[in-house]
């Protein structure tokens, strides 16, 4: 009989087993990359990546050293500078060096996940038009603030505004103009578009007044170059 009874027992389970095993499960590594940013909330998720280079230290002590030091703002004492002499007094400099490596990364590394979110944008399968909009306006103020960091402190680089589907080994330095131009038009486009309130009240999020007091900094960055709009130095 305990034999009878074990062998009914572990059919029992096998076949709950079997008909638990025939249950449609949803398996999230199945879904496409094409398929998830076609949808408003895998793209809005996306969308999170731009801020990464601020999350990183594009506004922490790295950059502030990178932006200040070498000029007349920091000083050393007579033959004793062994810290940062590489971008203070300008000693050993290479493009490694480990500050301006950090802000080339931090400011170079999301302007393509900003470029990928703003041309899927246009091709989403559902989502409200005004909160797409106001996450494209927030998407390239982020990329005109990395562009500005990038002009400030590089000069001439590439200006890539597209997403491009295989990484360009042969890219080529765009003019300074060009540049702040584009930077100029990603703002005003960020201007009109923002709220004075961010997102769903995220005070992580940029807004209205970002734009705008971004767009200050650059036409001063503008006018330090040389460059007009209008007949006037920008």
């Amino acid at each position: 009989m305990k034999r009878i009874l074990y062998i009914y027992g572990l059919s029992l389970l096998i076949a709950l087993y079997t008909s638990s095993c025939s249950l449609k499960e949803f398996n999230p590594t199945s879904v496409s990359e094409e398929s998830a940013l076609r949808n408003f909330d895998g793209w809005k998720a996306f969308q999170s990546n731009c801020y990464t280079g601020i999350w990183g230290s594009l506004i922490g002590l790295q950059y502030g050293i990178v932006s200040e030091v070498g000029t007349d703002l920091w000083t050393f004492p007579y033959n004793n500078h062994n810290q940062y002499r590489d971008v203070m007094a300008y000693e050993e400099f290479t493009t490694s060096s480990g500050v301006v490596r950090n802000v080339w990364d931090f400011a170079w590394g999301p302007i393509k996940d900003c470029n990928k979110t703003i041309d899927l944008s246009s091709s989403l399968t559902n989502g409200n038009a005004d909160a797409i909009k106001v996450l494209v306006a927030e998407t390239r103020l982020l990329r005109a603030y990395y562009y500005s960091v990038l002009v400030a402190q590089f000069g001439k680089v590439p200006l890539i505004t597209v997403a491009e589907a295989t990484t360009n080994l042969t890219p080529q330095r765009d003019s300074i103009p060009k540049i702040y131009a584009q930077i100029v038009s990603d703002l005003r486009f960020a201007f009109d578009n923002l709220n004075v309130t961010p997102f769903e009240n995220n005070p992580q999020r940029v807004a209205k007044k970002s734009a705008l007091g971004l767009l200050a900094r650059v036409y001063a960055q503008g006018a330090g170059e040389g460059l007009t709009e209008g007949g006037k130095t920008r």
